[in-house]
Order: C-alpha cells, then structure tokens, then sequence
C-alpha cells in the first residue's frame, strides 16, 4: 500500500462541498490490498484484474427453440419429416445421425431449448408450426413455410463470447449478472480488492440503546441503525459504538477503531456546543483535519480528516448528529470513498426530471440546499414531488422520499427540468 505524506495536505474551514468531494479524492490516493473470494461471496467488490474467457459461450450450437430440427434444404421438396430421436439438453458426444434409406421422406430430430444441434442439422421448427401426423412423422404447417430461414432458432457456438475474449475489465463492480458470467466460464474464485473496514461510532448524552426506556430528554439511537446497514451493504464491520459526550470515551473509542479501520466514522459532536468535542479530540490523536464545515444544507458541520501512522493511512469522516444530515452526507461523501479505496469511481444515480410545483426557499446564506424529494415515473415522465415540510431532524420523511435536488437559488419555477439525485437505500 502507498501511503504520501500529510504535509502536502492543506486544511480548509467552510468550504463547497464539491470542494469537499474534490479533496476527500484527492486524499485517496492509496488502494486497499487484492484478495481472492468465491464467486458466491463476491457482490459488490471491485475487481483487481481483467477476467479472460475460459471456454467459448455457448460451448456448442444448441437449439434456442422446443420443436424440430431439419436441414434446410430438405425444405425444398418436402414438408414432411421423419422422427429418428429426440435430443435432450444433456451430453452427446456419441450422437449419430443416421438417414434411413427405405424412408421417401427427409429425416429430423425433436430437440429440446439449449440441447445440442447436430451437424447434420441447420434449422430449427418450432412446435407451435408443425402437425405430428403419428409418432414418427411430422409435416410443417404451410402458412409458415415462406417465413422459414436458414439457421433460424440456432445459437452458434461461441456468438456470445469466444475464448479468450476479455469479458470483465479491472475496476468493475461485481453485480448479480457479474456472477452469471463468471459462472458460465466455470470461475469459482476471482481477485478483487478488499472492502474497507469501517468503524462507526455515535456520540451524545441524550442518545439511548433500544433496550432502554425512553425517559424525557433522551432519543434512540436511529443513526447507529441506519449507517449500520449502509456499513454493511458496501464495506465490512469493523467496532460499532456509542460513546457520552466524554472526551476520554470518545478518544479511547477512536483509538480502538484505528487498530482495525480503514475509515471510522463519528457522528455528533462536531458542532460548537459545550460538549463538542470530535475535533479538538482528532487534532490531539494526531488527525490532520481537511475540513470541517461545508456550504449545504443539510450537513453544514462535517469534519474529514487523515490519520496516518506507520503502516496505515485511515479516512476519518465526522458526520452531523441530525439523521439527515448524517444520511445525506453519507451519500454525498462516504459511499464514493468507500468505492475511490477500490479503485473504482462510484458516481449516483442522476435522472432529468419535471419538477411538479414551484419551489421557494428562505434563503439566508450561500449554502447549497439538498432538498429531500420523491422522483417517480409518470407517463414515460419522470417527475419530482418536493417534501415541503423538513428539515435536518425529520425523520418522518424517510419513508417517502428516494432522492434529493440540489438547490442554490430561493425560487425555481414549476416544470423545470431539473438533475435528481437518487438516495442509495
């Protein structure tokens, strides 16, 4: 692993959070170590080097169809066909066709969808277009004959790749039909980079477990819950807990979490309340801060810093308590660095969509505003419906929304058309 130097890496206060982006990247410039995994362990990693074909696919011409097999030019004289086996998806390799020379009539064989097609065969009737006249002799219907063509319902050996073709490039994200890939080339087990370990850890008196009664002036834990299933959708698991507002807790917490993390994650705390302590605590371990406050809304105060010591460089994100926030900016900054340490650029999905009421917005700084909002397809249109009532604490909006726009204007008009980003979930 190649780990550079923090003194090159420059500290800014209250900064754009495109600025934000643009620095977390630049600060990644190290990936994690390859590792080898089955297949069936294998969604959503990276994978480290190209993957080469084994065998042709398909590995034989087979049938695309259920019906008969023929030789095309039989069809010329006859539309009559004789049965001499029924062929099975299965092995062949003893297979031999035989005509039968006391028959007036050319012989076929009834095959079965992906079953090997002989050589003596170049053309494939399905059964929806012929009539058995008994068991042994089919005739073709005659309103389809000048619709028949040579080597129609045939897949050729090889016609979706052949030997030794590049199939998945380096840097791609392994998917469910990834795996089918894999699979049909007979690899069990593929090089890829390791997923980071990621440590979360929740601060503040007033946050209770879920075993806990609620009492006044307490809350539960919602964000452990959350980031948690984040955490372990797109990364492994490293020490998850739930410090008070102590500096001593919160310091000893952290230092746990550097032993086994790649990126820790904080949440609370990073305000400038009495018992916001987050960054004072990071400058002490020896974290270099990146910057600790972006122009959005929500999610202003949010902290990246680096620790680095002699064997490991970790990202150190410090998220706002308010779930929102912290949700939102996990989207925003988190996920892509997870994805960056694999050297692989994850960007969100952006759909164009027709905004269905005006938007207006009290705007008292120069913040970019993330409005939550609800995109859905209407008429082959895609529209997005703003929450109007929300804000960095409403957790009640989680269930309806799926996306966000960005927003740095107090009015847009209805029917904009206006980038909708959709929220990971």
């Amino acid at each position: 692993m190649e780990i550079n130097s923090l003194k090159n890496i420059t500290h800014s206060e209250y900064i754009d959070i495109y600025q934000a982006i643009n620095l977390i990247e630049k600060n990644i410039n190290f990936n994690l170590k390859e590792i080898e995994v089955k297949i069936e362990e294998a969604t959503n990693y990276i994978l480290s080097q190209d993957i080469i074909s084994k065998i042709d696919n398909p590995p034989f011409n087979n049938s695309a169809m259920d019906g008969i097999a023929i030789k095309f030019e039989d069809l010329t004289k006859n539309t009559t066909f004789q049965i001499i086996t029924l062929l099975k998806a299965q092995k062949y390799n003893n297979l031999k066709i035989k005509n039968t020379k006391d028959s007036k009539y050319p012989v076929c064989i009834e095959i079965s969808t992906g079953a090997f097609l002989p050589p003596e065969f170049d053309t494939i009737i399905p059964y929806e277009n012929i009539e058995f006249i008994n068991n042994k002799l089919v005739k073709i219907k005659e309103d389809i004959l000048n619709k028949i063509r040579k080597y129609q319902h045939v897949r050729f050996k090889g016609e979706d790749f052949k030997k030794n073709e590049l199939i998945l490039s380096k840097n791609t994200l392994i998917t469910p039909f990834s795996l089918s890939i894999l699979a049909a080339n007979g690899i069990k087990k593929i090089k890829v980079y390791k997923k980071p370990t990621i440590s979360l850890i929740t601060t503040g008196n007033e946050i209770i477990s879920l075993n806990n009664k609620i009492k006044l002036g307490q809350i539960y834990n919602s964000n452990k819950y959350s980031l948690l299933a984040y955490i372990k959708k797109y990364a492994k698991t490293g020490i998850i807990k739930h410090t008070k507002d102590s500096k001593k807790e919160i310091q000893k917490a952290i230092s746990q979490a550097i032993k086994i993390s790649d990126i820790i994650i904080t949440i609370g705390g990073i305000s400038k309340g009495k018992y916001d302590l987050i960054n004072d605590i990071l400058t002490e371990i020896g974290a270099k801060i990146i910057f600790k406050k972006l122009k959005v809304k929500p999610g202003k105060p949010t902290t990246f810093s680096i620790y680095e010591n002699k064997t490991k460089k970790i990202l150190i994100f410090s998220l706002p308590g308010n779930p929102i926030s912290a949700l939102f900016n996990f989207n925003k900054l988190v996920i892509p660095a997870i994805f960056k340490l694999q050297n692989y650029n994850y960007s969100p999905l952006i759909i164009p969509a027709k905004l269905k009421e005006d938007i207006r917005i009290k705007k008292t700084d120069d913040r970019l505003t993330m409005l939550p909002t609800y995109c859905y397809l209407d008429n082959n249109e895609y529209i997005i419906k703003p929450i109007e009532k929300w804000g960095s604490h409403t957790i009640g909006i989680l269930n309806t929304i799926n996306s966000y726009i960005e927003i740095n204007t107090d009015h847009i008009p209805k029917n904009t058309i206006l980038n909708c980003f959709l929220l990971e979930k």
